[in-house]
């Protein structure tokens, strides 16, 4: 069912992981967002990332520099 999760094996690929999510709320909208920025990156256009300060301050930062 498309509505369900499912869980992805040790060392799923980031692809594994977005094929594993549901297809509704917010993990569509995360799919449609790697998407759009898979198109940018393939077409050598600008990013602009905006995001709040949870993101620093759950130690997230490594991973946005990364």
């Amino acid at each position: 069912m498309a509505e369900f999760g499912r869980p992805v094996a040790s060392g799923a690929t980031v692809a594994g992981l977005l094929r594993s999510l549901p297809d509704i709320l917010q993990a569509r909208d995360f799919r449609l967002f790697v998407a759009a920025l898979r198109r940018a990156k393939a077409g050598r256009k600008a990013v602009v990332w905006a995001l709040g300060a949870h993101v620093i301050k759950t130690g997230l930062n490594p991973v946005i520099i990364d």
